[in-house]
């Protein structure tokens, strides 16, 4: 990749490894993931939203990208934990199929959905840290303080864990998704030596089965 072009909170906009193409590359817990997208950089304009289904657009704010393909527009968004590409179809000439080459940070796994996506951000931890994260409380950030992502009150992995996830969620949203986390696993029957996937886009769903690499195994 070249020269870092543009930041938008934590999603970065890239020149590709091709002339005129580009990238967005977000940081996750394990690491930066990044995500080429396929056309030609263009002048940076809004999609048009009409015709895509509610609940499926959840880009935030002006689009951070525009690529343009043979009848074909893509644009990207941030949202709350990365981004988001709409692809608009301009002619019936436009390709059939679209490929957005997907770069993880070492160690980090993508899992597909039957829907074709792929969630993130995941992140993996044993169960015995897991239920010392479920342990904690909101009391906790009670009379502490914040500088940047890390705070005052934490020590050692359990301050790693936490910062890693304000990263991602920012403060207030690392202090509710630990919140949400507690609820849903405190007291669950885990297995100690086992690496468990917790989705931070949604804390509450079923833990995933995770490979032993991504907790260190």
């Amino acid at each position: 990749m070249h020269e870092i072009a543009k930041k938008y909170d934590g999603v970065d906009v890239m020149a590709g490894n091709a002339p005129g193409t580009a990238a967005v590359q977000t940081q996750s817990p394990s690491g930066a993931v990044r995500i080429t997208v396929p056309g030609k950089k263009s002048e940076t304009r809004p999609a048009q939203l009409k015709g895509v289904p509610i609940g499926h657009f959840i880009g935030e704010g002006a689009p951070l990208l525009t690529t343009a393909l043979s009848g074909a527009t893509t644009t990207t968004y941030s949202t709350p934990h990365g981004s988001q590409t709409l692809i608009t179809v301009e002619s019936d000439k436009a390709l059939r199929d679209y490929r957005f080459p997907l770069a993880l940070a070492a160690g980090s796994t993508a899992k597909v959905e039957t829907d074709g996506s792929v969630p993130w951000p995941v992140l993996a931890l044993t169960g015995a840290e897991l239920q010392v994260l479920a342990g904690l409380s909101a009391a906790v950030f009670v009379g502490g303080t914040w500088v940047g992502c890390t705070f005052s009150k934490l020590t050692g992995w359990i301050a790693t864990v936490v910062n890693l996830i304000c990263r991602v969620s920012g403060v207030s949203g690392a202090i509710s998704a630990i919140g949400i986390i507690s609820g849903a696993f405190r007291g669950a029957r885990l297995v100690a030596t086992k690496c468990y996937g917790i989705n931070l886009s949604k804390p509450s769903a079923p833990l995933r089965d995770m490979p032993g690499r991504d907790c260190g195994f």
